[in-house]
């Protein structure tokens, strides 16, 4: 085997070979122009000029947006004014959605502009947004003002709800609120109200009351919760040309206001010819003479009466006011009738007759053929009168014949949990038909405040 000693030379004299030296040149010649395309010259765009080196070139767009499949997806405006319903109480974000996208704002505005209220405080600062935004005028459906008692003349109310009114024109719900006296004159502009609610305030008189109504020609139903309203001695005449309201529910409770005139001018006026629910809590004994008139005239258009009336003892009972003046036998067309408590009214407004006698004569009066619904409300103050006269007659007239019609009759009680528990006992042995048969429903409530938060009003 040869040593390297004899390898050595034969490799130093192929190296220095001329042939040997020209081929190594050039293949490294080679190696550098294939280096230099592959890595330092990018490949020249097919029919572009060639770009100098020195020219900047323009950023490449971000892969989110250059890839399809990264691409943000398209979500359908149907979807998003589904999610948007879900947030109507939630005014903040409504507020951020209204800001997300120009197609969110019609959205959000429906829910954030509803309902607005109104008062001495925030009511120019509405009137410069509806300069600026007249398209939210149209999205308001509820409109409240609040007047104050110290306000003697809101001359805010009566200068500039006429301007903002006139960019409202789809209010279809009105709140009169506060503890101060308003006034009809403002009201003008509101011919789309339907529902009025008159809260905790004052009218100076009766005529001021009617003109109010009268002002909403679209107004079907009427509330009026703790309202006072001074007497007129005579009623104004309203113009013929003024359209009248075509009322269709009246709701009176703890409001003081002249049923004698309040019942002419409705009847006289025709708009007793469109009403179907008349609710009257608490109602006096004097009172019972014109509703009575005003129940006559109604006639079988009547389809649902909820009553509840104080009296003193010293009044001497119902027998000469219920049969001569009041009589529910005309409304042939009740298919509900409802009953307040008569110790639990007694007791709130300090009257002391706490007899069934006037609830006995009103349900003996019913006629109707397609009654549907009776509804009694007991407190524990009744539990005594469960064993009176009264109450039997209240209980025969239940199982009667004249009451097959009835699908179901509710119970609601509240007091004392022992209380309430032996009134159900006693009327569930009393009316052990209706309870054999399933018809009669209890609602039972250890709290007055309870009962009528959940079930009902005060």
């Amino acid at each position: 085997m040869p040593s390297y000693r004899d390898v050595v030379p034969e490799l130093v004299l192929l190296i220095f070979h001329p042939f040997a030296l020209l081929y190594s040149v050039l293949i490294c010649l080679s190696c550098l122009v294939m280096m230099r395309r592959g890595f330092l010259i990018r490949p020249k765009p097919e029919g572009k000029s060639v770009v100098h080196a020195a020219e900047p070139q323009p950023p490449s767009p971000p892969t989110i947006l250059t890839d399809p499949s990264l691409r943000i997806p398209h979500i359908p405006p149907e979807l998003t004014d589904r999610i948007i319903d879900h947030l109507h109480n939630d005014k903040r974000t409504l507020r951020a959605c209204s800001r997300v996208s120009t197609s969110w704002v019609t959205r959000s505005r429906y829910y954030l502009w509803q309902f607005v209220e109104l008062d001495l405080k925030n009511y120019m600062k509405f009137e410069d947004i509806l300069r600026d935004n007249p398209e939210i005028g149209y999205f308001v459906k509820s409109l409240k003002t609040t007047v104050y008692f110290f306000e003697e003349k809101p001359n805010w109310l009566d200068e500039s709800l006429p301007r903002i009114a006139r960019r409202l024109h789809s209010v279809e719900q009105l709140t009169l609120a506060g503890n101060g006296t308003y006034r009809s004159a403002p009201f003008h502009a509101f011919p789309s109200v339907k529902k009025l609610r008159v809260l905790d305030c004052e009218f100076a008189s009766v005529n001021e009351f009617i003109s109010l109504l009268c002002l909403l020609p679209s107004l079907e139903d009427l509330f009026s919760n703790n309202v006072l309203v001074g007497a007129s001695a005579t009623l104004i005449k309203q113009p013929t040309s003024v359209q009248r309201p075509k009322l269709k529910k009246l709701e009176f409770l703890a409001t003081r206001l002249d049923p004698h005139m309040f019942t002419d001018w409705m009847i006289r006026e025709g708009i007793h010819e469109e009403i179907e629910s008349i609710i009257l809590r608490p109602l006096q004994k004097g009172a019972l003479i014109p509703v009575g008139r005003f129940i006559s005239a109604v006639g079988p258009r009547l389809k649902h009466f909820e009553i509840a009336i104080i009296a003193l003892q010293l009044q001497g009972g119902f027998r000469d006011v219920i049969g001569p003046y009041f009589d529910l036998s005309p409304a042939t067309g009740l298919r509900s009738i409802e009953f307040g408590s008569p110790a639990g009214y007694a007791a709130r407004y300090g009257s002391d007759d706490i007899s069934f006698s006037w609830l006995s004569m009103m349900l003996s009066q019913v006629s109707s053929p397609v009654l549907e619904e009776v509804t009694l409300w007991l407190s524990q103050g009744d539990l005594l009168g469960l064993g009176t006269v009264e109450w039997k007659h209240v209980v025969s007239t239940l199982l009667s014949e004249k009451f097959k019609s009835v699908k179901k009759v509710h119970m609601r009680v509240w007091g004392q949990e022992k209380v309430i528990a032996d009134i159900r006992r006693i009327l569930e042995i009393q009316l052990k038909e209706l309870v054999e048969k399933k018809v009669i429903e209890f609602d039972m409530h250890v709290s007055e405040r309870k009962a009528f938060a959940t079930l009902g009003r005060v």
